[in-house]
C-alpha cells in the first residue's frame, strides 16, 4: 500500500526539491488534512525540505502550530491572516510576499496552496520571488461562494464583498496549470465557474490519517469503556467543528430504541438513546472502531453535493458501514459501489428498514478498501504524482 516508502520508487528523492505549503488559517480540519499530510510527506523523504507557510490570527495560533509539528522535520514560517474582504487584499499579498522573501531558494521549488482565495493572493508574490507558477498546485476543497449564501451569517454587504474575492480567485485560476479538487462533482463545478481546461484539474480526495484503521482490540476496549454490551448496536456521529453543514440536529430524528447513538460533536443533544462525548482528535479512531455504523446526513445543496467530507473518509478507513442520505455524491457513489452502507431518501426511513445486513459486513475488508481510496498513503501518492506531472 505504501508505495512511496519503497526507495526504488522515489525517482525524485535523490534530486534537490523543496516544497512550500501555503495555508491561510487553522480551521477545524487543519490537524487532519494539513498536519497529517505534511508529516506523512516528510516521512517519505521525497523533498529535501518541506516548509509550511501558515496564516495565523494570534500568537496562540502560532504556538498551536509549533506544538503540532514539534520534533517533525518540517520548517515553519508564519504570516498574518487578514479577513476575506477586497480592501485587505493588498495587505495580505504584502504579508505573503514578506514571508516568501525569507525563503532562500536552494533547490527546485514546488508550491502547494490550500484554497483558491489564498492562491489568488499568493500568485503575484510567487511570481515576483520565484519567477514562475509552473510548479504550483492549487488545492480547492469546496464550493466556497455558495457556502457564503447558504451558511454564512454575516450581512448582505459583507457576503457580497467576500463573493467579490471569489470572483477574482476564479479569474486567477486560469494562470495555474495544476489544480486539485476533492471530488468529480467539484471538478465539474470549478470548470463551470472558471472555464478552465479540464486537463489541468485533478481529483484528489480528502484523507484519513494513519491512525484511522480497523483494530478489533481497540473496538473491545472502547466498547467496554462506554459500557456497550456485545448485543447492543452503536451508531456514531463525529464532527470536529460546528459548521452548519455538519447537521448534528438530525440525530434527534434518527434516535431509536433499536440502537444507541454516540454523538461526538460539540453540540449537546438531550435524548435517552444518545450519548454525548467530544474527545481529542487523536482519540477519535478508538471510538470509530467501537461503533457498528456511522451516520452522516447533509442538506441538499451544492456545497454538500460537491464535497468529500473528511469524517466520511475516516469512517471508511476504519471499516465502518455508513448510513447517509443522497445529498453528497461522493458518499452515495462510494457506498453503492462498495456495498459499504445504506443510502436513505428520507431521514425517517431509518426506522422502517432492516440495518442488520450492514452490521455483518467484513470490517477488515471494508477498511482496506477505505485505505485504498482515502488513506493518507494513497493521497500522498496522488499529490506526489501531481507535483511532478509535466504541464
Amino acid at each position: 500500500m505504501d508505495i512511496l516508502a519503497k526507495k526504488e520508487n522515489l525517482i525524485y528523492s535523490t534530486s534537490k526539491h523543496e516544497l512550500y505549503y501555503l495555508n491561510a488559517d487553522l480551521g477545524s480540519v487543519f490537524e487532519s488534512q494539513v498536519v497529517h499530510y505534511l508529516i506523512s510527506l516528510s516521512e517519505k523523504a521525497i523533498f529535501e525540505n518541506i516548509t509550511l507557510i501558515c496564516g495565523i490570527k494570534s500568537p496562540e495560533e502560532q504556538e498551536r502550530v509549533i506544538d503540532l509539528f514539534k520534533n517533525k522535520n518540517i520548517q515553519l514560517r508564519f504570516f498574518k491572516s487578514y479577513p476575506n474582504y477586497p480592501f485587505f487584499n493588498l495587505r495580505q499579498r504584502k504579508a505573503i510576499h514578506q514571508v516568501l522573501k525569507m525563503c532562500q531558494k536552494k533547490a527546485e521549488v514546488h508550491f502547494h496552496i490550500r484554497g483558491e482565495l489564498l492562491a489568488s493572493l499568493a500568485c503575484k508574490p510567487i511570481i515576483n520571488q520565484f519567477g514562475t507558477l509552473k510548479n504550483v498546485v492549487v488545492d480547492i476543497r469546496g464550493a466556497g461562494m455558495e457556502e457564503l449564501d447558504i451558511y454564512h451569517r454575516a450581512g448582505k454587504l459583507k457576503i457580497l464583498l467576500k463573493k467579490w474575492n471569489y470572483l477574482i480567485a476564479f479569474k486567477k485560476l486560469k494562470e495555474f496549470h495544476k489544480i486539485s479538487v476533492v471530488s468529480d462533482d467539484l471538478k465539474a463545478y470549478i470548470i463551470n465557474k472558471s472555464k478552465i481546461n479540464p486537463h489541468f484539474i485533478h481529483v484528489i480526495h480528502c484523507l484519513a490519517g494513519d491512525k484511522f484503521i480497523y483494530n478489533e482490540l481497540k473496538r473491545q476496549e472502547t466498547r467496554s469503556k462506554l459500557s456497550i454490551g456485545d448485543d447492543e448496536k452503536l451508531l456514531i456521529f463525529s464532527s470536529g467543528g460546528q459548521a452548519g453543514w455538519q447537521n448534528s440536529k438530525v440525530l434527534s430524528e434518527l434516535a431509536s430504541d433499536k440502537y444507541l447513538i454516540l454523538n461526538m460533536s460539540k453540540d449537546i443533544i438531550n435524548h435517552s438513546h444518545i450519548i454525548n462525548r467530544f474527545v481529542p482528535y487523536e482519540e477519535v479512531p478508538d471510538y470509530l472502531n467501537a461503533a457498528d455504523a456511522a451516520i452522516i446526513f447533509r442538506d441538499q445543496n451544492v456545497v454538500n453535493e460537491v464535497a468529500c467530507p473528511v469524517k466520511f473518509c475516516e469512517y471508511t478507513c476504519c471499516g465502518l458501514p455508513v448510513i447517509s442520505n443522497n445529498s453528497v455524491k461522493e458518499i452515495k457513489e462510494y457506498v453503492l459501489k462498495n456495498n459499504s452502507g445504506v443510502i436513505l431518501n428520507h431521514t425517517a426511513d431509518i426506522h422502517s428498514i432492516d440495518l442488520s445486513p450492514i452490521y455483518h459486513l467484513n470490517r477488515a475488508a471494508q477498511a482496506i478498501q477505505g485505505q485504498y481510496t482515502y488513506g493518507v498513503d494513497t493521497i500522498t501518492q496522488n499529490y506526489f504524482n501531481l507535483y511532478f506531472k509535466q504541464s
